[in-house]
């Protein structure tokens, strides 16, 4: 769930409690990265000492709405920091919002687009049909295993100099999709919403 993971990532930031953040965003990625995204030079480094007024800050310079964001939205919540990047000073130069091209798998989230009284009783088909999920291009792949080591839950499996999902167990997190170096996996998505 993505609430649950924003929320569990802005409580290790506070357990953690970093002195400093810095983003070096001199050369920035955009779209499906790391291995399927593409350069972006913004020619910009970031720094703060509270990291969440830094998410917002970049969540803005991306020309992406805060509330979009998991760990903002949770974030703002908990009022560790401001709604919105135009409550945020800066010092330095000023910061010019560039629109970066979003990932294919950004809305892995379905129920956002039911209204909240009808979600429970959708949830379930939602989760399981309307998601999208990372699928294999079985042409493409090359059987180098980079997909099963970067997988978390430890679902996908190489047999045969190919790799394969197991759609049971798969979290949807889209860390075999964004790791593949040649680009064998794509996200299926759910197209009547727009996924």
């Amino acid at each position: 769930d993505r609430t649950d993971f924003g929320n569990m990532l802005v409580d290790l930031c506070l357990r953690l409690k970093p002195a400093a953040t810095f983003v070096d965003a001199v050369v920035s990625m955009e779209g499906d990265g790391p291995s399927g995204g593409a350069p972006k030079h913004t020619g910009y480094t970031f720094c703060s000492q509270n990291p969440f007024v830094l998410d917002v800050l970049l969540a803005s310079f991306m020309a992406l709405s805060p509330e979009d964001v998991p760990t903002i939205k949770n974030a703002v919540r908990r009022g560790l920091c401001p709604p919105n990047g135009e409550q945020v000073s800066v010092v330095g130069d000023e910061v010019i919002p560039q629109p970066f091209q979003r990932p294919h798998g950004k809305a892995v989230d379905f129920l956002d687009y039911i209204p909240k009284s009808l979600r429970p009783a959708v949830k379930k088909a939602a989760n399981r049909w309307l998601i999208p999920k990372p699928v294999i291009l079985e042409r493409s792949c090359v059987g180098c295993g980079k997909c099963a080591e970067s997988c978390p839950a430890k679902t996908i499996q190489v047999a045969e100099r190919k790799a394969k999902i197991d759609y049971n167990r798969c979290i949807k997190c889209y860390c075999c999709h964004e790791m593949c170096p040649v680009k064998a996996i794509r996200i299926r998505r759910f197209r009547l919403f727009g996924l």
